[in-house]
């Protein structure tokens, strides 16, 4: 009678393999194959007797679990507060998982509450070493891209060079002697005066030739030149003024008198005659 719970008759069984034992209706046994109890179920059409693990017949009373599905819980120590934070939750293990190693907070998180931006708009951040006081530079600013551009290639302070032209708000008070100009403090109404004696009166100033082919004028002055040609040949004239040469004809078609012609001369030009010679007199243009 070992290892058995007799009600209507002795039932001896050791192995794994229940489909071999035969109970009655309200008969247990126990089994050291398995170390589990078993009790004779009578079937639903109250004929039958199937054999039925003690343990499973209990349970299934109180749940559809298996006992595999039981087992699951097996060394759990969550409390049904901490379960129940899964209710409700649809979300599959892969996007579970993704949470896996985060270590941001709660306030961290919801950082993001409310965040339309997509990927490719979060990931012009992507680099960014600007601290918030350095983007804030920017907070306000109504300038076009073309406007802010015109800021390319500077390199140091715009103001300060600004200020370095001049004086801005100052006031001219005197202007010294020059070229043109008599010196000296400006008069109340701002006036300036020009030199009386605008061309200089001075000898040094005056060339003259007999007998010239040509003439350059490198006085660094305009010149006034009048020319003569010394036959009643020639006449024709070339004025080469900034590199370019220009034909002047002053011949009266008489064939018995001589040419003349006046020019005026800026510094570097330069009059030749197409054959003889000429006689001029020329004045520089000098500011007295």
């Amino acid at each position: 009678m070992a290892n058995k719970i007799q009600i209507k008759r002795t039932s001896t069984y050791n192995a794994t393999d229940v489909s071999s034992l035969t109970l009655a209706y309200g008969e247990l046994a126990w089994s050291n194959g398995n170390n589990k109890l078993y009790i004779g179920k009578l079937g639903s059409d109250n004929s039958t007797v199937s054999t039925t693990e003690l343990n499973s017949l209990i349970v299934g009373g109180f749940t559809s679990a298996s006992s595999s599905e039981l087992n699951i819980l097996d060394g759990a120590t969550v409390t049904t507060a901490e379960l129940n934070i899964l209710d409700g939750v649809t979300s599959t293990a892969a996007e579970l998982n993704i949470l896996d190693g985060v270590t941001a907070t709660t306030a961290e998180l919801n950082i993001m509450d409310g965040v339309t931006a997509s990927t490719s708009e979060l990931n012009i951040m992507d680099g960014v070493t600007a601290t918030t006081a350095e983007l804030n530079i920017m907070d306000g600013i109504t300038a076009t891209t073309a406007e802010l551009n015109h800021c390319d290639g500077v390199t140091s302070n715009i103001q300060t060079q600004l200020d370095s032209k001049g004086t801005g708000t100052g006031t001219v008070t005197s202007v010294a002697t020059g070229n043109g100009l008599t010196g000296g403090t400006i008069t109340s109404t701002g006036t300036l005066s020009l030199k009386n004696s605008f061309i200089d009166n001075t000898s040094s100033a005056v060339s003259t030739s007999t007998s010239a082919s040509s003439f350059t004028n490198s006085s660094g002055y305009p010149v006034m030149l009048h020319a003569i040609t010394n036959s009643t040949v020639g006449g024709i004239w070339t004025i080469t003024i900034g590199g370019s040469g220009h034909s002047y004809n002053t011949q009266d078609g008489t064939g018995d008198t001589s040419d003349t012609v006046a020019v005026f001369l800026p510094n570097g030009a330069s009059i030749s005659i197409s054959s003889g010679t000429f006689k001029y007199f020329a004045v520089q243009m000098r500011p007295g």
